[in-house]
């Protein structure tokens, strides 16, 4: 879910041009605030739904996304600059990783009784951590903030995703691709800023932090 703000405004900046090519307002400290109780009310939702939802719904944005590439690759040299070679083949491995995510996570999710006998008893249960902030550079603007969506929604996790301010509409665009899955509201929530919406981020009430890299 992403809602525009009133926060100050963010110029998109085509590297090779110079020129700006998008205007976006910042979220502001409410914005973030309203992102996370969102995500709190979505974590209710979705850290309930069974593994093999989950891997369906990933797999339904992976096909997506494939669909949109074309528009998001534009958007990626518009906004970061790289050849649009370069922006097509970063989505190819977006495919490639939600793949391999999927895969792995169907071999590491274990959930039951394992050992059970007069001295011993081993339940394994897996429980969603909560919500995740994800802040996310703009050299890599889709293949980093994917890999970490994807393993937070996998395990359950709702996320409030804080992408690089020097790609904000190729973000918004991820995002809509997502929306488009039909997930609820509040699974996954983006917030346009710079680091002081970064910061606001990661001191406000949330379970995880992943930062930059994959």
């Amino acid at each position: 879910m992403w809602k525009s703000c009133r926060g100050k405004i963010i110029k998109s900046i085509n590297p090779a041009t110079e020129e700006v090519v998008f205007n976006v307002s910042s979220a502001t400290r409410r914005d973030v605030i309203l992102a996370i109780q969102a995500a709190k009310k979505g974590l209710d939702y979705w850290k309930e739904v069974e593994v093999k939802e989950r891997i369906h719904i990933v797999k339904k944005f992976s096909r997506i996304l494939w669909k949109a590439r074309d528009e998001l690759a534009t958007l990626v040299t518009i906004e970061m600059g790289k050849p649009i070679r370069e922006s097509r083949g970063e989505i190819y491995v977006c495919k490639k990783e939600i793949e391999v995510l999927c895969r792995q996570f169907r071999k590491v999710y274990k959930r039951g009784t394992y050992l059970d006998n007069k001295k011993i008893k081993v339940v394994i249960f897996n429980e969603a951590k909560g919500i995740s902030g994800i802040i996310t550079p703009w050299n890599f603007p889709l293949i980093i903030p994917i890999s970490k969506i994807v393993q937070s929604l996998l395990v359950g996790n709702t996320v409030v995703f804080k992408p690089s301010e020097v790609v904000p509409v190729t973000s918004i665009k991820l995002t809509e691709v997502i929306e488009d899955t039909g997930l609820p509201s509040g699974v996954v929530n983006t917030i346009i800023g710079d680091r002081s919406v970064g910061k606001i981020l990661i001191r406000s009430p949330i379970d995880v932090i992943s930062f930059t890299v994959v």
